[in-house]
């Protein structure tokens, strides 16, 4: 596995690296913005954003990490690093607003399609189990675990916007589109100022496809 905590080779480079990502980061937030009440596009342009924050260069692996545990890596470290606990009362101030609802929300739940293909019910009980853990790790202020909840249920509706899954502006898809750039909405400023806080403290690795200079 890539350690984002090697040692610092080249710190000038990874400066470089740094501002890079944050540069691309912030241009698609700032397209967001733009269409910001066109929640179809939004939702792509947001979760851009938030990719180029993750995405490492798979040049510098011997294996290529799985998309959902390279994103899993970047929430673990803004949580250790959210010293000002800015997450933590994001989650807690908007549970019982959109929070809640796309934890609620089985179309954001990558085993219930599963199972639909199957012909099966599997997935409810894991549902429920999911739901329930939400909801401890909330009252145990378990930060890591929900946001780790969360951004498994925007990856599986990130998949079905990318991959053409989900008609442009459908109307039975808004709820869970509208409440996913909500969340990303608020949360992503958080993410930008935690990273912009913690350079000297984490190497967040190489960007994919490097800016080349003509």
């Amino acid at each position: 596995m890539y350690n984002l905590h090697k040692s610092r080779e080249n710190p000038k480079s990874e400066n470089e690296q740094f501002r890079v990502r944050l540069h691309r980061a912030k241009s698609w937030y700032n397209c967001a913005l733009e269409y910001k009440d066109d929640f179809d596009v939004s939702y792509i342009t947001l979760w851009i954003a938030f990719n180029s924050l993750y995405s490492i260069d798979e040049t510098i692996e011997e294996k290529s990490l799985p998309e959902r545990q390279t994103f899993n890596i970047l929430i673990n470290h803004l949580v250790n690093l959210d010293s000002e606990s800015k997450i933590e009362n994001l989650l807690w101030s908007n549970y019982h607003n959109y929070i809640r609802l796309l934890i609620n929300n089985q179309y954001v739940f990558q085993p219930f399609w599963n199972s639909l293909k199957k012909g099966d019910d599997k997935w409810e009980l894991s549902f429920e189990a999911s739901k329930h853990k939400s909801l401890i790790s909330l009252t145990e202020k378990d930060v890591q675990t929900v946001l780790s909840i969360l951004f498994d249920r925007l990856y599986c509706l990130r998949n079905q916007l990318m991959h053409g899954g989900a008609t442009y502006k459908s109307k039975v898809n808004r709820s869970q589109v509208k409440d996913g750039s909500k969340l990303l909405f608020e949360i992503f400023p958080i993410i930008i100022d935690i990273m912009e806080k913690s350079t000297l403290e984490i190497n967040w690795g190489n960007v994919a496809y490097p800016y080349l200079k003509n």
